[in-house]
């Protein structure tokens, strides 16, 4: 089965840099993202064989015939008890995204990195991954520039934490690569989200974009460090003004372990 060679065409219409950290990272050069589950793997350790079964074709071309993948490992854990484990696991029902790549023999996709499409966070993030691949396929610069300056202004609104701190994130990367983009609305909506949010590392991007752009107001100075697993965890704790179920679903998205498949 070869690989798809669709998304070099896309690309090649394309003109200008990446507007954001993930459309020039593992994004950008992944030659296919798909979200799936697992449905067959083969192998353990070293090297594992998988087939998967796609709900969505994010980015790129699905290629003919059987969807095959071949991912490395194993990969570390978080856990004391179980310091690795294979990337994929067979009769995993998890909702995955996953990044593929091509390699240069063309034989089959190789799994790069993948994150769960399930919980608060693992939605946030994939709705986010979407919005990115849409907004990298507009070809001409300016457009793409200003497109993705609205959706990540329009996020700063967002009820999620997860998307406010991603989208603050990126609006300090596109300040750096395409800062004309930033017009007087742009940079006041920037400071008011700066000046109204609870959580520190959204407040800190915000204010890098805007000392970026010269035009961080002296009396707006970045937040503390903190550890951003904290600040969505503080952030739940103000914003949930008594929804318990919105509270518990953080705590248990915080609680559960990381690369512990």
């Amino acid at each position: 089965m070869l690989a798809p060679r669709g998304i070099a065409e896309e690309e090649a219409a394309i003109r200008g840099p990446a507007m954001t950290a993930l459309a020039r990272g593992p994004l950008g050069r992944a030659a296919l993202v798909v979200i799936g589950r697992v449905k067959t793997v083969r192998g353990q350790q070293a090297v594992q064989v998988a087939t998967l079964e796609v709900e969505r074709v994010v980015r790129g071309k699905r290629p003919d015939g059987d969807f095959t993948v071949i991912a490395g490992g194993p990969r570390p854990t978080n856990d004391r008890q179980r310091p690795s484990v294979p990337y994929l696991r067979e009769g995993d029902d998890r909702r995955l995204v996953f990044f593929l790549s091509r390699p240069p023999e063309g034989l089959a996709l190789r799994l790069d990195t993948l994150f769960e499409a399930e919980g608060m966070i693992g939605e946030e993030k994939t709705q986010a991954l979407i919005e990115h691949a849409r907004l990298m396929s507009i070809p001409d610069p300016d457009q793409r520039a200003q497109a993705t300056l609205a959706w990540l202004i329009e996020s700063q609104k967002a009820s999620g934490v997860w998307t406010r701190v991603h989208a603050a994130r990126e609006l300090n990367f596109l300040a750096r690569v395409w800062p004309s983009v930033f017009d007087r609305d742009a940079r006041k909506a920037m400071d008011d989200a700066a000046r109204r949010t609870r959580v520190a590392t959204q407040r800190t991007w915000l204010c890098r974009a805007l000392k970026s752009l010269s035009c961080l107001p002296k009396d707006l100075e970045p937040a503390t460090r903190v550890r951003p697993e904290l600040q969505v965890l503080f952030a739940a704790l103000e914003e949930a003004e008594g929804d318990e179920e919105r509270l518990a679903a953080y705590v248990r998205e915080l609680e559960r372990p990381r690369g512990a498949g």
